[in-house]
């Protein structure tokens, strides 16, 4: 899978098996959730409301090209 900044993203598995198409999208329907959910406490509470996970999640996603 290709990402904005022309890498290759990992869409395998965790058992190393390549996603398929129901798994991946399914993946991305969940880290969407997660992101809207995060965005709206940083819209609520601030970035410095934000733990160090989430940051972290946020900066991963956005650097996929999500």
């Amino acid at each position: 899978i290709l990402t904005a900044n022309g890498g290759f993203s990992n869409a395998y598995t965790t058992n190393g098996r390549p996603m398929s198409d129901e798994e991946y999208n399914a993946k991305r329907a969940r880290d969407n959730d997660r992101i809207d959910v995060i965005l709206d406490k940083i819209s609520k509470s601030g970035y410095e409301s934000l733990t160090k996970e989430e940051k972290e999640f946020l900066f991963k996603s956005t650097d996929k090209g999500k």
